[in-house]
């Protein structure tokens, strides 16, 4: 069997322990039990209906590197700049 680590929040914790306690399993198997009756509903919920195609902008949105926070502040506030010069211009 292979293991997976699988960081959770406190809320999760506290429901897969409750769920142990009452069914007198060990939370690992309140996890595998849930990962296998809850993914294939999660599958289904989330999957797209037959012949949808995902619009082809979104395909280059992985071309991009990520950018970090401060990038785009530092574009905001270019662009802030930009649009405050062009107000000035057009209002003489």
């Amino acid at each position: 069997m292979k293991t997976m680590p699988i960081p959770v929040d406190a809320e999760i914790y506290e429901m897969i322990r409750k769920s142990a306690k009452k069914t007198g399993l060990s939370m690992a198997d309140v996890m595998r039990q849930g990962l296998r009756w809850g993914v294939p509903a999660f599958t289904q919920a989330i999957t797209a209906p037959e012949g949808y195609r995902r619009p082809k902008s979104l395909d280059y949105i992985d071309d991009y590197p990520p950018a970090s926070i401060d990038d785009a502040r530092d574009l905001k506030k270019a662009l802030k700049e930009k649009l405050r010069k062009k107000y000035e211009r057009s209002n003489r």
